[in-house]
């Protein structure tokens, strides 16, 4: 025979504690929904949490200063976007093509040039995705590995183009390219790492690569550098180029040639060019193609 109370007659109290220790009861609306003030503190002072007119929660999350000393707020569709992806806040702008070589190389285009050149996917140094690009530098002729990406053009002023290498047999340089075909000309930037002198320098006007900094990194492969540059494509000039955890602004003027008329498109390319006579390696871990990024303040 059973007995007891069937589970749809069964209640539950649930109790706090004030501040003196004594028990209350939580209180609950006249539908039976449960009513809890979230609270907090501000200013030394408790706060009642807010809600808007339809009973939702009001809330914003705060980011540490940005570069520029401003301290940003973050939507729940911009703490969404930047969880699911490899980019994080300080590196700002849209992402709209991310290769993290999970799924191999996708769209982009692999090539070695010189004895001994290859691009492999590898498993064993990462950090996002499982994979990275395990790129080995040609040890003659153009002794080089290249990837490269093609695009639409997008409907935004600054673009920008970002990846993340580690060094496994130093080469001679690795460079960050981003070329803009567009209204019967086409503009090239573009930033490159000597590993010899520890020099970042931009591609200028000229076609000549000048020198931004001096940045010393450490050659070992499972530790990741991001390198970035940011184009106005209205100016034809860069607005910035980032690496390591250093920005800087830039202001020059980039390479702009007269070309045959073509439909305006993107092309990004990452490459490793190797000391003669060896065959360097670098691995990339991801490519990233940004619109709609900040101008610099």
């Amino acid at each position: 025979m059973a007995k007891g109370f069937p589970d749809w007659l069964r209640a539950i109290a649930l109790i706090g504690l004030d501040e003196d220790g004594n028990p209350l009861l939580i209180r609950v609306d006249d539908d039976g929904r449960l009513e809890i003030p979230l609270k907090g503190v501000h200013g030394g002072e408790l706060v009642t949490v807010a809600v808007d007119e339809n009973g939702n929660l009001n809330a914003y999350m705060l980011d540490d200063e940005s570069q520029h000393g401003y301290v940003i707020r973050v939507g729940n569709a911009e703490l969404a976007a930047r969880l699911g992806s490899a980019v994080t806040w300080d590196w700002r702008g849209k992402v709209q093509i991310i290769h993290d070589f999970s799924k191999g190389y996708q769209s982009l285009e692999a090539d070695g040039y010189g004895t001994g050149a290859e691009i492999a996917l590898d498993p064993s140094h990462s950090q996002f995705g499982g994979y990275s690009a395990k790129m080995t530098g040609g040890s003659d002729g153009a002794g080089a590995a290249v990837l490269s990406g093609y695009a639409s053009p997008y409907p935004t002023r600054f673009v920008g183009v970002a990846c993340n290498f580690s060094v496994e047999q130093a080469p001679e340089s690795v460079i960050l390219f981003l070329g803009i075909w567009k209204s019967g000309s086409y503009t090239s930037y573009g930033i490159r790492y000597l590993f010899a002198d520890h020099k970042l320098q931009y591609l200028d006007s000229e076609n000549t690569y000048q020198d931004i900094a001096t940045y010393k990194i450490y050659r070992f492969e499972d530790i990741f550098y991001r390198m970035k540059l940011v184009a106005d494509l209205e100016t034809r000039t860069y607005e910035r180029a980032m690496f390591g955890d250093q920005e800087y602004p830039l202001t020059a003027a980039a390479w702009v040639q007269s070309t045959p008329t073509f439909p305006d498109y993107t092309h990004y390319s990452f490459l490793v060019y190797s000391d003669d006579g060896e065959n360097d390696i670098v691995y990339c871990d991801h490519m990233i193609l940004t619109s709609s990024e900040p101008e610099n303040i």
